[in-house]
């Protein structure tokens, strides 16, 4: 249960908060000034004009990353946009009234605030932090952690960036509209990717995984995704071939390194998440399928090793993460060095075993030492100076 709540307290973090913090200062953009409800930024690199937002209201493909409404990200490998999630987002920000100030954080004033703001901000918060959560079977410590979740994001916390959903509407009206919208398109069910995948909560809330992750597909509707997002990432935007399902998502921490791959019973059994930090450092998890054994990959797919990870907080045991990735031809489709090479058999690249101890860490066991641990063999190679490369059954 610890891991429950830590997975929990997580998501809290990422979505109930409330704060409006620039993720940028005001610098120049492509396109010069900024539209009323907008903010000059650069993220991921790219400078350009972008909605300010509260969390969960943003428009469809669009995630409220740090007060500003932030297409999904990429990850580094090919890894398929998120350009479609479910209906917890809401109509494009573009709707917001226009205005001619944006959000300051100042500390809140004496505004009179509107019963029906405070109804509004119920509404908001019960859907994200309270009767949804009927329907799960919560230990004490859970359930005390979704009523602070929602204690928080109605009162705040007694500072000028969460002062509480009333008062920071009332402060920064522009914001009503998106709270309206993301009442009125919502219900538990199109949230349930919250509970179930940011949260983690798939035994508590009897969650539905993904299905079909792996599989080819041309749109996203393709993909099965259970309680989570199913989404394609086309063969035309990821250069996947024939496309492949993926779903959004799974539980994540900025904590995590960058492309950190773990299992979790949220992808489904067998399956696997990535862990993917963008620009501003905003965590996102994507399930994808899972291989090894019996657990095969589809035609014109290998199954690779993507890292090994420890599966218990004692780090006595560990666990081979395998996912489904297109298949090598050569081993310059691994590595331009002998670092990895291709198994043309199957389609996979594989990972030499190294068993130089890590400089930065002398005691820890070598990759060699892993591969044995996580069930692979190190094979020796006659075509490449004898090397030995990481195999699994």
């Amino acid at each position: 249960m610890t891991k429950a709540i830590s997975k929990l307290c997580a998501g809290l973090c990422f979505v109930g908060a409330l704060a409006l913090v620039p993720a940028c200062g005001d610098g120049g953009t492509k396109g010069g000034a900024c539209e009323d409800g907008q903010k000059a930024a650069e993220v991921n690199g790219e400078q350009g004009c972008y909605d300010e937002c509260m969390e969960g209201a943003c428009a469809t493909g669009f995630s409220c990353r740090s007060g500003l409404c932030i297409a999904a990200s990429t990850t580094t490998n090919n890894t398929p946009t998120n350009n479609t999630t479910s209906n917890n987002t809401t109509p494009a920000n573009n709707t917001t009234p226009a205005n001619n100030t944006t959000p300051t954080n100042n500390p809140p004033n004496n505004t009179t605030i509107d019963p029906a703001t405070v109804t509004l901000c119920e509404a908001y918060a019960d859907l994200l932090y309270g009767s949804c959560f009927d329907s799960c079977t919560l230990e004490a410590d859970l359930t005390t952690a979704l009523e602070n979740a929602l204690d928080g994001t109605l009162n705040g916390d007694g500072s000028a960036e969460n002062p509480g959903c009333a008062r920071l509407l009332t402060d920064n009206p522009q914001f009503v509209t998106q709270v309206e919208d993301f009442v009125a398109n919502n219900t538990c069910a199109t949230l349930s990717d919250f509970r179930c995948g940011e949260l983690g909560l798939t035994t508590e809330c009897a969650c539905a995984p993904p299905t079909n992750l792996g599989a080819a597909c041309m749109m996203n509707s393709d993909c099965m995704g259970g309680d989570l997002d199913g989404v394609c990432g086309t063969e035309a935007e990821s250069g996947f071939p024939g496309g492949i399902c993926v779903a959004f998502t799974c539980p994540s921490s900025d904590e995590v390194r960058n492309n950190f791959f773990y299992n979790t019973e949220v992808c489904g059994d067998g399956n696997a998440c990535q862990n993917q930090i963008d620009a501003d450092g905003a965590a996102t998890g994507i399930c994808w399928k899972g291989c090894g054994g019996a657990n095969v990959c589809r035609a014109g797919y290998g199954c690779e090793l993507v890292n090994i990870t420890q599966e218990d907080e004692a780090g006595t045991m560990f666990a081979a993460v395998q996912i489904c990735q297109p298949a090598c031809a050569a081993n310059a489709d691994c590595s331009m060095t002998d670092a990895a090479r291709c198994n043309t058999a199957k389609g996979a690249c594989e990972i030499k075993c190294d068993d130089t101890p890590n400089p930065d860490a002398p005691d820890a066991p070598t990759f060699k030492a892993l591969c044995a641990m996580a069930g692979g063999t190190c094979t020796v190679d006659a075509t490449l100076a004898d090397a030995e490369y990481c195999v699994f059954p």
